[in-house]
């Protein structure tokens, strides 16, 4: 089976989309997934897998197992004066150490649970967790623990698990396989949770302000999944994909284009990858660049794709979005 998403490499969210539909269909049990972009003037994501798995109704169910009091998404502790997802990376800073001994508490017995799949692993490690270890003089820094992709605004006191992964469960879970299958297409968009306002943050930092369909940016949050977090004890976790990594808020993030069905371990490895990290980020006229964009193209990689990040909002509720991209072809050079 194969499906052929609606969106084009230059918008961040796409390249998510295609990872986490992917992820969810190897959680329901599809076998064989595949990722790539169609290599055509118009180039589209597309994923395959084996079997008659119907794409749509995998989504529905992996929503409403998430939609559920149970699940992790729906989780919530007290925290400093109030309620927060107990999986958010980026929360409210804790006062003391016992807050803070709660909050690990709840994590763990939450991460022993026998109920959680794979790829609610794979998230929840990918976003990582406030690094209540990490100081700066006299200040802590937890919200460098978490990944760089993880861009939800943190006005009024929301964040991203409670705010943003836990209503859009909520909203798919109840949509029917034709919504669903339309809005991946493409073919149809309804932004229930941003109202389907001109400025609806719905996308979350990974494509400009505007309307995106809820089954879309379902998927796009769960892809988070896919790039690699390396937590670090003394400095910024580091997320593949972004630069500067010793920066909040770095310049810019990239992502590899493969344009022949690849697996979502290939991707991952990519993503992960020296090679790709100096291709993207280092003088392009560097002999160790050169080296990297060959061996990338050796491994099927066709191009990177680099997105301006842009920083906006206040200095206490920051926004950050990864901006329209910029095709790097590795077809020479």
């Amino acid at each position: 089976m194969k499906i052929t998403l609606g969106g084009s490499p230059e918008v961040a969210l796409w390249h998510f989309a295609m990872y986490g539909l992917g992820l969810i269909l190897a959680d329901q049990g599809a076998r064989h997934v595949r990722g790539w972009w169609a290599d055509e003037a118009d180039a589209r994501p597309c994923v395959s897998w084996s079997g008659q798995m119907d794409a749509a109704a995998a989504v529905r169910a992996h929503a409403r197992t998430h939609s559920a009091p149970g699940s992790w998404v729906q989780l919530t502790v007290p925290h400093e004066g109030t309620v927060t997802g107990l999986f958010s990376p980026r929360i409210k800073p804790a006062r003391s150490e016992e807050s803070w001994d709660a909050l690990e508490k709840a994590r763990t017995q939450a991460l022993d649970s026998p109920s959680l799949s794979h790829l609610d692993r794979l998230l929840i490690g990918a976003l990582g967790e406030p690094a209540h270890w990490l100081c700066s003089g006299k200040e802590n820094q937890p919200d460098r623990g978490a990944t760089r992709w993880e861009m939800k605004t943190r006005n009024r006191g929301e964040e991203f698990v409670r705010h943003r992964l836990a209503p859009l469960a909520r909203i798919v879970a109840e949509r029917s396989d034709d919504q669903i299958r339309t809005g991946l297409a493409g073919a149809s968009s309804d932004d229930e949770l941003g109202k389907n306002s001109p400025s609806s943050r719905t996308a979350t930092g990974l494509a400009n302000p505007g309307p995106v369909d809820n089954a879309v940016a379902w998927c796009a949050l769960w892809g988070i999944g896919l790039v690699p977090l390396v937590p670090q004890a003394a400095r910024m976790s580091q997320t593949a994909g972004s630069w500067p990594r010793n920066k909040v808020h770095p310049r810019t993030m990239a992502l590899p284009v493969f344009t022949r069905p690849t697996s979502l371990d290939m991707w991952r490895m990519t993503l992960a990858s020296k090679d790709f990290d100096t291709a993207a980020f280092l003088d392009p006229s560097a002999a160790t660049t050169t080296g990297s964009r060959a061996r990338l193209r050796e491994h099927g990689v066709a191009g990177i794709v680099r997105f301006p990040v842009r920083v906006g909002g206040s200095s206490s509720a920051p926004e950050r979005m990864a901006q329209f991209g910029q095709i790097d072809s590795l077809a020479s050079g």
